[in-house]
């Protein structure tokens, strides 16, 4: 009796140390069991549930899941649903989600294990598109680029009356827009109007007053151009002064912002000596455009649906986003409410839209861009030829930190080729990479935006200091003060 009552309680003990890795479903048979496995995504632990019968996997699921999911819910669909389909925890990765895709197969293998499923068979299953045949399109105009400036792109020129197929590299619309914070900078001056001008803003206009087109520390000299737009700044801060006669700072003088004071903030913002000692600065032309439509551009977008809030009313809304150096920051919606608004006009408006389709080279005739070649993530070429031209709206190149360094002319060794980034993996510069293999001309490679705000350790910006210059002090580990924080990003990241 006492073998028989030490064999149960070792069966119990058995049956115990099992159910800590899987679990055995009551309502099926004994031979249906689930496994976990966790692996590491980019925002925290991803952890599948396997459900394995008579040795087959069928059914995976992801039961902890911290992933931003506008970005990567093409995969979370696709990759369990192919891993029950082949029978195999290794499938290709979902463009754009490559570091969640490849954790939710770690986290797969690891469950598989568990269930004592067949290493050699699982890989051998292993499930890899294959392309189809070669095609050809023919439209008027190709965007390369699906994110926030690809989109109103391809909604603008549909709505002028072309023919438009968009094309975006990733398995979702977005791009770095889906990262952004929903800060948008623009001169609106009914809506200053309703705000009060703090004594620092007062004491900033004065400093303005004071400076002189003969200062060279303004560089006047090899940027003439920029004098001007000084003066024009001048002139409008004492018509200011004078139409507010007798009203105080902090009490009763009015918000003021002009063209002239964001053209200065491009300016002194954009001004820097490279680490060769040559001076770069905005081009004036780009500069102007971007402060005296970026107001039209915003209410553009509102006029599509997108949450915006500007001139009458809006003054309380106003405020300083790190870096932009005034108080001209409107808010936006944002992430991935903006781009189904975005979709939604692009669709209404004709714009046909593939995704998981990247532009891989540029065709040229005679000198001029007439259409692109691209490829669908299962390795299918597409010939795209343009009766009137192709627009790159791909993005940056920050996501590719190799060549961020390559062509770096300014962090010298506060910059690495594994340096993290606040982008969207797909930009990688193939946009930039396109045009110049075709010969194109390049500004400004050399110069990177480093965001002094983000993550440490994941390089997003979720995780770190983000809100208005206003309501931060930066100190050292001594309690000091170090650097101003309505600077440019670049002076706080330096700093």
């Amino acid at each position: 009796m006492k073998k028989i009552l030490i064999l149960v309680l070792s069966v119990l003990m058995m049956l115990s140390v099992v159910a800590c890795s899987s679990t055995t479903d009551n309502n099926s048979s004994a031979s249906s069991t689930t496994f976990t496995g966790t692996s590491s995504g980019m925002q925290g632990p991803i952890t599948v549930e396997m459900t394995v019968e008579d040795g087959k996997i069928t059914n995976v699921e992801l039961t902890e899941f911290n992933e931003t999911a506008s970005l990567t819910s093409v995969a979370v669909d696709r990759i369990p649903a192919q891993m029950v389909e082949y029978q195999t925890t290794t499938v290709d990765v979902v463009t754009g989600a490559t570091f969640t895709s490849n954790a939710i197969m770690r986290a797969a293998t690891e469950a598989a294990v568990a269930a004592g499923l067949d290493k050699e068979t699982l890989n051998a299953n292993a499930y890899h598109a294959t392309a189809a045949d070669d095609e050809t399109w023919s439209t008027e105009i190709v965007v390369i680029g699906g994110g926030g400036a690809g989109l109103s792109a391809a909604i603008s020129a549909a709505q002028e009356g072309a023919e438009v197929i968009l094309i975006e590299k990733g398995s979702v619309l977005g791009g770095n827009t889906m990262m952004a914070g929903g800060a948008y900078n623009a001169v609106d001056t009914i809506a200053q109007s309703e705000t009060i001008l703090t004594e620092a803003q007062k004491h900033t206009l004065d400093s303005y007053l004071k400076l002189s087109t003969s200062d060279e520390k303004l560089h006047f000299e090899e940027f003439p151009e920029w004098a001007n737009v000084l003066t024009q700044l001048q002139t409008d801060i004492k018509n200011y002064y004078t139409a507010n006669e007798g009203k105080t700072a902090g009490v009763d003088m009015p918000g003021f912002d002009s063209i002239s004071l964001h053209m200065w903030h491009i300016y002194v913002g954009g001004l820097r000596q490279m680490n060769d000692g040559e001076w770069i600065a905005s081009n004036i032309e780009l500069a102007t455009t971007l402060a005296e439509n970026s107001l039209e551009s915003y209410d553009w977008a509102g006029e599509l649906g997108v949450g915006t809030a500007s001139k009458e009313g809006a003054g309380e809304t106003l405020y300083t986003v790190l870096g932009a150096m005034w108080p001209r920051t409107h808010s936006y919606t944002a992430g991935q409410p903006l781009i189904d608004v975005l979709k939604t006009a692009a669709e209404k408006a004709g714009v046909t839209i593939y995704t998981e389709t990247a532009g891989t080279t540029l065709l040229t005739e005679d000198g001029k861009v007439v259409g692109v070649i691209a490829e669908k993530a299962d390795g299918t070429k597409i010939t795209i030829d343009t009766s009137v031209g192709v627009i790159i709206a791909s993005g940056g190149y920050c996501a590719n930190p190799a060549m961020v360094k390559e062509y770096d002319e300014y962090w010298g060794d506060d910059l690495s080729a594994t340096t993290l980034t606040t982008n969207v993996g797909t930009n990688e510069g193939d946009g930039i990479s396109m045009a110049m293999d075709i010969g194109a001309a390049t500004v400004d490679l050399g110069v990177a935006q480093m965001m002094p705000s983000s993550s440490p350790l994941k390089g997003t910006m979720t995780d770190a200091i983000w809100s208005d210059a206003s309501e931060q002090i930066w100190i050292d580990g001594n309690g000091k003060r170090f650097v101003n924080e309505y600077a440019e990003r670049d002076v706080l990241a330096k700093a």
